[in-house]
């Protein structure tokens, strides 16, 4: 049952008798949730709860709180220590108005009223003078001027909206939802109007039932199993916290669903391609090069562009065009093929490494989704709660490689070649990257005199192919502020060659010996490393 007029009723009928000057001594205010302590009349440790988050919104006591911590929050400075000399509601009403006093800068008694909203998406708490007619501070503070009431110091205070009040209308529409269903199970509007203005409450705990959670009802329900409730305020907060708690599992796999849906999709997007790289033969780029110089005597001394058919050498008996274009000669046309004969054949090889690992992991990512599905069905347990938070913050993403840490902060990615890139998030995982993580013959890469990433070509003593080069170099001008530039300087130079600069911040270095890269931003390039929708080998699914 929601926390409705009825359970606001009975909440201040028990404090009223029980917590007639209590004193408060503490107040934290964490994530929408206000926990005062103190202790009551009797000198006995006491605690209440005034939860705000719609949906969730509700007050009454709960267990005393551990030491003696108190919130900065300014609303409460001047708040707390207060004695708490009675509580009122209004009928039908989720407005609770605690009247209390408390020493002023002088010691003396100041008398105030505490206004706490609880109804619908208005929660709030708000201070109000003795007469609860001028606001003066409000937890939620609304300026003049802007929609809805006003709420701010110094102004006149006006309540939320009031809702029709069925004790007058006599219309049971005007009941809350529990109230009309108690009336569909037999009872009668006069009853029902009769107990809430006697205020002869029956708490009721309901266990679950018929694949429903347990709840707290102050009227009890014929037809379904319930028991009485010794304390209504602790059966609040165990169904209370146990709806939070289930609330907050099922944020968390939805965020974790969300996340493996879209690591599918891009999964299943990298291995057509892969599996489009492996089927390509880069042989006819190779065959069409050697056309062209072999039949460059063709073309000699005609002015492009120019067409001419030839004898296909590689297949006897038929014969190709060779279109020679403006402004190029037979020479760089059979370059061009050899380039793309390159380019091709490393895609290929990459493929072939590629595609058991991507494979290997949209299978990973479609039984964790199996898992989670086969999870929500039976019910989120509090022992779910890591594993989704793992879940859906790696997206269901495995390691790099073999072996690989899992914990690894940086971003990963692979380039043209299968050689790792390494980029970090951060000036302190830039520290680390390259005075912990990196080898010293490793390519560092850097935009030049600009603020970025570390970025590190993982080579060790080998040269790397300049397309590997351009690769981290293009993740360099990416997550750096000059990636919409149309040409980004990036520095390389091999690690033994970079140090810290003294007495510089974390990431701060300087480098020697290095060379300069100029690059335009390559979406195709940058698309292929996913940079731009997250990485194959980027465990965190960033990037």
């Amino acid at each position: 049952m929601p926390f409705d007029a009825l359970v606001m009723q009975a909440v201040a009928r028990a404090w009223n008798r029980d917590l007639r000057g209590s004193t408060f001594h503490t107040a934290r205010y964490e994530g929408g949730t206000v926990r005062f302590g103190g202790r009551d009349a009797a000198g006995r440790p006491m605690a209440v709860l005034v939860a705000l988050a719609p949906g969730f919104q509700r007050l009454h006591r709960i267990a005393p709180l551990p030491g003696g911590h108190h919130t900065r929050h300014p609303f409460f400075q001047d708040l707390v220590p207060f004695t708490l000399e009675g509580v009122e509601v209004v009928p039908w009403e989720r407005v609770m108005y605690w009247v209390l006093s408390r020493p002023d800068e002088w010691d003396l008694p100041v008398q105030e009223r505490l206004a706490v909203e609880l109804a619908g998406h208005l929660t709030n708490l708000i201070r109000l003078d003795a007469g609860g007619t001028l606001v003066k501070d409000a937890l939620r503070r609304v300026a003049p001027g802007r929609p809805g009431r006003t709420v701010w110091p110094g102004q006149p205070y006006t309540p939320p909206p009031r809702l029709p009040d069925p004790s007058l209308t006599r219309n049971p529409a005007h009941l809350p939802p529990w109230g009309r269903l108690w009336l569909e199970e037999g009872h009668s509007l006069e009853e029902l109007l009769e107990v809430a203005a006697q205020g002869r409450f029956d708490p009721q705990v309901f266990p679950p039932y018929a694949g429903e959670k347990a709840d707290v009802w102050v009227l009890p329900l014929r037809r379904r199993p319930h028991r009485p409730a010794a304390d209504l305020e602790q059966a609040l907060d165990q169904v209370y916290a146990e709806r939070e708690r289930q609330a907050r599992l099922e944020a968390q796999a939805r965020t974790a669903y969300s996340r493996l849906e879209d690591r599918r999709r891009h999964l299943a997007q990298r291995l057509g391609e892969y599996r489009e790289w492996a089927e390509t033969d880069p042989a006819r780029e190779k065959e069409l090069g050697d056309l062209w110089l072999a039949w460059q005597g063709r073309f000699a001394g005609r002015v492009p562009p120019v067409t001419e058919e030839v004898e296909d050498l590689y297949h006897p008996g038929t014969r190709v065009l060779l279109s020679l274009p403006e402004g190029s000669n037979p020479v760089e046309e059979a370059e061009r093929h050899y380039r793309r004969f390159k380019k091709l054949n490393a895609r290929r090889q990459a493929a072939a490494r590629l595609l058991p690992a991507v494979a290997g992991e949209l299978e990973v990512v479609q039984r964790l989704e199996e898992e989670l599905e086969a999870r929500r069905q039976r019910g989120l347990e509090a022992g779910d709660g890591p594993w989704l938070r793992q879940l859906a913050r790696r997206g269901g993403a495995g390691p790099a490689r073999p072996g690989a840490s899992e914990a690894l902060p940086y971003r990963r990615f692979l380039s043209v070649h299968g050689l790792e890139i390494w980029v970090g998030r951060n000036a302190e995982e830039n520290q680390r990257l390259t005075f912990r993580e990196a080898r010293p013959d490793d390519l560092w890469l850097h935009v030049k005199q600009a603020s970025g990433s570390h970025v590190l070509l993982r080579c060790g003593r080998t040269n790397p192919d300049p397309e590997d080069v351009l690769d981290a170099a293009h993740l360099a001008a990416f997550y750096s502020p000059a990636r919409h530039s149309g040409m980004v300087p990036v520095d390389y130079t091999r690690r033994k060659y970079v140090r810290k600069r003294p007495h510089g911040t974390p990431g701060q270095v300087l480098y020697q010996q290095e060379r300069t890269l100029f690059v335009t931003p390559d979406p195709e390039r940058l698309e292929r490393l996913g940079a731009m929708r997250g990485s194959l080998a980027d465990s965190g699914n960033e990037g």
